[in-house]
């Protein structure tokens, strides 16, 4: 039976900086996994099942195999507790199970800054004053990792008309597209009623108004949504193309920069386009499920996947954490006293912030 320093050796340096991050360990170099392992193993305040529930099902099964351990079902509570095995008692519980309407799990750090995660009470609601979000009618995760593994393991729905390092080409750009989706989604009604209120010059750029409404500096102004792209199979493309250009300029020209148009004509000929969008339409990426943080996440491990279809460095097209870390610790690093005083703030300015991460 495994033990739990012997699972933990076998995860990789971040994933073992997060467990760090999230049950707040002393380490003296973040940067020597040994120690990472030496603090999460010694620490009885690191439950090793509830590590391992955040896993993606594809990780866990790697982890089982690595073992020697059977890594058959579907069930991710079944693989916690093959690798957990004698250790859930040590660890101070059972193997949690988890299920998609938990509340999705924090990640472990972002833009250098670390997070505490203290695991979330069951089904507690992400801001108890606040209103429910309508809902964007799709599967909610239990960790950004499950994420991920959906979208990726789902991408290979593209093979044939498209080579495997072509994949990104498609599935990045949706990524995007759903997402901002999901972050219109609950002014959606008001920014269209309101659209349909102007006219003369607030008709013809009526950024400044919408974008208030919406909250965030972009807004869409077709009546269309993935909903509706779902529920219109037979103008797919058409109805896409059109609600591409219901962008804002700014969503349209980052939108844009993915040559998504071609790939609209070169799924649709293949007759994959509505099979794709139903995907993302089945993914629920509204902020109060997937915090701006945890999407920066989903991206960059979509990126490093597609990158090793490539034979490139992930690294080439995002910043490691660690190096964020070491970035952060080099432009405080005569800013200590400083900013131990209360209401103190310092914020840096990223010209090429890329996917966010260091916001």
């Amino acid at each position: 039976m495994p033990t739990k320093r012997r699972v933990l050796e076998l995860l990789t340096r971040p994933e073992l900086q997060a467990v760090v991050d999230r049950y707040d360990l002393a380490v003296d170099d973040r940067r020597v996994k040994d120690q990472l392992v030496d603090a999460a193993a010694s620490s009885r305040k690191v439950p090793l099942a509830e590590v391992l529930a955040d896993f993606a099902r594809d990780r866990l099964k790697d982890l089982c195999r690595e073992l020697g351990l059977d890594d058959g079902g579907r069930e991710k509570a079944s693989l916690v507790e093959r690798l957990v095995g004698g250790n859930a008692g040590a660890d101070g519980g059972a193997v949690p199970r988890t299920n998609a309407h938990d509340q999705l799990p924090l990640p472990l750090a972002a833009g250098g800054v670390t997070i505490a995660t203290p695991a979330p009470a069951p089904k507690a609601p992400m801001h108890e004053n606040a209103a429910p979000p309508p809902s964007t009618n799709g599967r909610t995760f239990t960790g950004f990792r499950e994420i991920a593994s959906f979208i990726w393991e789902n991408a290979e729905r593209l093979r044939g008309a498209y080579k495997p390092h072509e994949y990104g080409k498609v599935i990045l750009p949706l990524t995007v597209l759903r997402r901002l989706d999901c972050v219109l989604a609950d002014t959606k009604v008001k920014v269209l009623a309101k659209y349909e209120s102007l006219s003369g010059d607030f008709k013809k750029n009526p950024d400044p108004i919408l974008n208030r409404i919406t909250g965030v500096p972009f807004h869409n102004i077709s009546k269309l949504d993935f909903a509706k792209l779902k529920g219109d199979p037979n103008h797919i493309a058409q109805n896409l193309t059109a609600y591409i250009k219901g962008f804002s300029s700014s969503a349209r020209d980052a939108i844009e920069q993915f040559h998504f148009a071609d790939h609209i004509v070169r799924l649709d000929e293949a007759n994959l386009l509505f099979q794709v969008v139903s995907l993302f339409a089945d993914v629920d990426l509204h902020p109060s499920k997937v915090p701006n943080h945890v999407m920066g996440s989903i991206f960059e491990e979509l990126i490093r996947r597609f990158s090793e279809q490539s034979n490139e460095e992930a690294g080439e097209h995002y910043t490691p954490r660690e190096v964020i870390r070491l970035m952060v610790d080099l432009l405080f690093a005569d800013d200590d006293e400083a900013l131990r005083e209360p209401g103190v703030v310092r914020t840096l300015y990223d010209p090429a912030c890329g996917t966010g991460v260091l916001a």
